[in-house]
């Protein structure tokens, strides 16, 4: 995948954290793997990474922000209009209405900073380090799959929202899975032994660097990310779509064309149908090659189609990297988080969990 070492700088700072972080002092990883998350997709869309993972306890400004505002969500959804009259009022009425926006707002207006200079000279798009979101955006070529005589250039508003939108779209996401599985993974000796060794054979110098190739090809890794996947519920909220082009049959009911369907994920990766016994963490399941094509199937945590998502190389990339990288190189141990912390959420499109987040204590593993 291009930019792979982009990927691999964050997690190899998110490493040195752990390994530096004091024995007795139990270290959250829910918000560590949040700040890898948007370090990654602030790097590697803009080509300017927020360096959250260097914030002293991981509590960096914009993932409070996030956290807090996420249960807004529903108001927004229902009140539509409300989002336009925020966006109409000047910056200081919007923090005298709520006060906890200002780090969003302060990197809205990096983001305005970098759309502005983009805009205003086209050379700006070359003197960027690498290839970034924008210059999809404004500057798209014919492998992009566009019709460049048709192609509409976006304006300073949208490539705005679109910023924001990436950032959203790939915090919470890889963050809450990354949580999941490998608190499910160290809840479950077997589980962190099992893919510990399998690690060692393919990595035997935790000291060099592996790349994402060989991390694939290993088969009990690749179990437990899927299995912190189908349960991590990265967007639990059902989406929707349109049927057309044609009326449809869904079960037993004929849908016309034009009426919106909404589907979550958590229906299939919970459904004893598709999955035997589907609220146990278990990535034994994914090595049985007769179970396999109906996993598959069933599979769906970037939902599937023409609207699937378009950021899973990606999230697959940050996954292998940081479940690999963290069960080579430190050992943890569970703090004060429970079964139940894992189990109970509320759905604010995301998942918001109700307890405890991950926390643990951490040692270096010796090479």
């Amino acid at each position: 995948m291009k930019l792979e070492s982009l990927v691999q700088e964050r997690v190899d700072m998110l490493i040195e954290r752990l390994k530096t972080w004091p024995k007795d002092e139990p270290a959250n990883l829910t918000l560590a793997f949040k700040c890898t998350s948007i370090d990654v997709i602030s790097g590697y869309c803009f080509a300017n990474c927020f360096h959250a993972l260097e914030t002293p306890d991981f509590r960096h400004p914009i993932l409070c922000a996030i956290h807090e505002l996420l249960p807004n969500l529903w108001i927004q959804k229902h009140f539509p209009i409300l989002v336009t009259v925020v966006d109409l009022m000047p910056e200081w009425l919007a923090l005298w209405v709520n006060p906890r926006v200002k780090p969003f707002l302060e990197v809205k207006n990096s983001l305005a900073t970098q759309v502005d200079k983009l805009l205003a000279s086209d050379d700006a798009l070359r003197s960027v380090e690498h290839e970034t979101i924008f210059h999809h955006l404004l500057a798209p070529e014919e492998r992009d799959g566009f019709n460049l005589g048709r192609h509409v250039r976006p304006d300073r508003k949208s490539l705005i929202d679109e910023a924001l939108s990436l950032i959203g779209a790939g915090t919470d996401t890889v963050g809450l899975t990354c949580t999941v599985g490998i608190f499910h993974a160290l809840h479950n000796s077997a589980i962190t032994q099992r893919l510990r060794n399998e690690l060692k054979v393919a990595w035997p110098d935790a000291d060099s660097p592996i790349n994402l190739s060989s991390l694939e090809k290993l088969p009990y890794l690749t179990a437990v990310v899927k299995e912190s996947l189908r349960l991590g519920h990265g967007v639990c909220t059902p989406l929707p779509r349109v049927v057309g082009p044609s009326d449809v049959v869904i079960g037993d009911y004929h849908v016309p064309v034009g009426t919106a369907v909404e589907m979550s994920s958590v229906f299939i990766h919970e459904d004893p149908g598709a999955f035997d016994n589907p609220l146990e963490f278990r990535p034994e399941r994914w090595l049985k090659p007769d179970l396999r094509n109906s996993m598959e199937h069933n599979f769906v945590p970037f939902t599937k189609g023409p609207r699937i998502c378009l950021g899973l190389n990606l999230a697959w990339c940050e996954l292998y990297l940081i479940f690999a990288n963290v069960f080579r190189k430190v050992d943890m141990k569970i703090a004060d988080t429970t079964v139940k912390d894992m189990s109970s959420y509320k759905e604010y499109l995301s998942p918001y969990w109700e307890g405890n987040t991950l926390n643990v204590t951490v040692r270096p593993i010796n090479n």
